[in-house]
């Protein structure tokens, strides 16, 4: 009875650890159903810890070495990697692609030297994780929607004067510098963490009766996408307040006649 309850008890321990030779170690074990409690207790002790090992071994393998994506794939999160990659300097021009190409793959070799990681070239999930986890500063000569998304906050608040593009150039850097100074930020006119965070918490909005380059903006949108007419100047008169109020009820915005920060963003998302 107890060698039965033995037996079992070492099919489940097989059967627990994941083993892939599960069937051979089964057939092994059964020849020794009849040695001593002692002598089969040791041998369970041994290959359950082997067996452990194997799996634990394999597991953390895994963690780190799984691919994500290898040469020749595409989609939108490949492109983040690569303008991730850009941004932190190992790729010298703009992405134009959304490939894991030859240039990318350099470029994954050089990150993974630098960060002490297995090189291989591809992204696998080590690579994966340490790149989703770079907190990126963005500085003059880099152009992406990235940048574009804090320079079109910089326009809405008044330090920029044109309608962003993108690119980071000396305008920029002295749109940054100010805002800075004006947050008590140390002024490097770079878009650091600090920046960043300062940014996305700002609000604006602009109401009926004001003027601005940035309304003259939204106006043109408002045009483009059929709410407005006739010619514009970038005063928000009443047709600008009628088109908004129509636009943010197509939109499932709060319909307020404001252009709120909301309503900016969504228009701009059209531009």
């Amino acid at each position: 009875m107890k060698k039965a309850i033995l037996y079992i008890f070492i099919m489940l321990i097989l059967l627990w650890s994941g083993a892939s030779f599960l069937s051979q170690d089964l057939t092994r074990y059964s020849a020794y159903v009849n040695l001593s409690s002692k002598n089969m207790k040791a041998i369970i002790k041994s290959d359950f810890q082997t067996l452990m090992g194997l799996n634990n071994s394999d597991n953390n393998s895994k963690s780190t070495d799984e691919l994500i994506y290898k040469i020749n794939d595409r989609n939108a999160e490949v492109l983040t990697l690569k303008y991730k990659l850009y941004y932190l300097n190992y790729f010298q021009t703009q992405p134009s692609t959304d490939v894991l190409d030859s240039a990318m793959s350099e470029a994954i070799n050089k990150y993974q030297i630098n960060k002490g990681l297995t090189v291989t070239g591809v992204i696998d999930k080590a690579t994966y994780d340490a790149l989703l986890g770079e907190q990126i500063t963005y500085v003059e000569g880099k152009t992406g929607d990235d940048i574009k998304q804090f320079q079109l906050i910089l326009f809405y608040t008044g330090y920029l004067n044109v309608y962003p593009s993108g690119y980071y150039g000396s305008v920029t850097t002295d749109a940054v510098s100010e805002y800075q100074k004006d947050k008590s930020i140390i002024q490097s006119g770079k878009l650091d963490a600090q920046t960043q965070q300062s940014l996305k918490n700002e609000t604006y909005s602009f109401n009926k009766g004001q003027k601005s380059v940035v309304i003259l903006e939204m106006q043109k949108i408002l045009i483009a996408k059929g709410y407005l007419s006739g010619t514009v100047d970038g005063t928000f008169d009443d047709n600008t307040q009628l088109a908004v109020q129509k636009f943010q009820r197509d939109n499932s915005l709060q319909v307020s006649g404001i252009m709120d920060k909301d309503t900016i963003n969504k228009l701009s998302s059209f531009k």
